[in-house]
C-alpha cells in the first residue's frame, strides 16, 4: 500500500518525496502539530524536523516550543528529528554556524542545551532523535513502523 505523506504550509524548507514504492504523494497542508505526517494518520503520528542547532537551541528557551510539544502529547507517535549532531548540542555556539561576531554574543551554552534536553525528554513522551544528515530517511521509517504498529 502506499501512503500521503502530510507537510505542514508552515514548514518553508524541509522534505520533498516523491512517488515510490512507500509514497503516492506529498501535499501540504495545515497540520495541527508537527510538521509531518500521513493521511488518515494525523492524530496517531506527528514529526517535528529542526533543521539546525540554532533553531533548537532557540526553541529550548521559548514558551511557544513547550505548547507545541504539550500538543504534541496528545499524538500516539510524537518525534523531532534534530538534522544536526548530540556533538553540535554539546558544542554550542562555537557549533552553530553562526559568523564568529554573532557566535560571541550569545550566552547559550552546550550544558544549558544538555540540561534543557533531558529535562524534555523526561517530562515529555516525544522521541528527539539527532538524525544528522540522516533526517528524511529516518522519517520515512519511522512512518513504517508506526502503520506496523497500528495496523488492525
Amino acid at each position: 500500500m502506499k501512503y500521503t505523506i502530510l507537510k505542514d504550509s508552515r514548514e518553508k524548507l524541509g522534505w520533498a518525496w516523491s512517488p515510490d514504492d512507500f509514497v503516492q504523494e506529498m501535499r501540504t497542508t495545515n497540520l495541527k502539530s508537527g510538521d509531518y505526517s500521513l493521511l488518515g494518520y494525523e492524530n496517531i503520528i506527528s514529526i517535528e524536523r529542526k533543521g539546525c542547532i540554532n533553531e533548537f537551541a532557540q526553541n529550548l528557551i521559548q514558551d511557544r516550543f513547550l505548547r507545541e510539544l504539550e500538543r504534541l502529547e496528545q499524538i500516539s507517535y510524537p518525534f523531532i528529528i534534530l538534522e544536526f549532531t548530540f556533538r553540535d548540542l554539546l558544542g554550542y555556539p562555537q557549533t552553530s554556524h553562526l559568523p564568529p561576531k554573532v557566535r560571541s554574543k550569545i550566552r547559550i551554552t552546550g550544558k544549558f542545551l544538555l540540561k534543557k534536553f533531558i529535562e524534555l525528554q523526561c517530562k515529555f513522551k516525544t522521541k528527539i532523535i539527532f538524525a544528522g544528515g540522516c533526517g528524511k530517511e529516518i522519517a520515512i521509517a519511522i512512518f513504517k513502523q508506526v502503520i506496523n504498529e497500528t495496523r488492525d
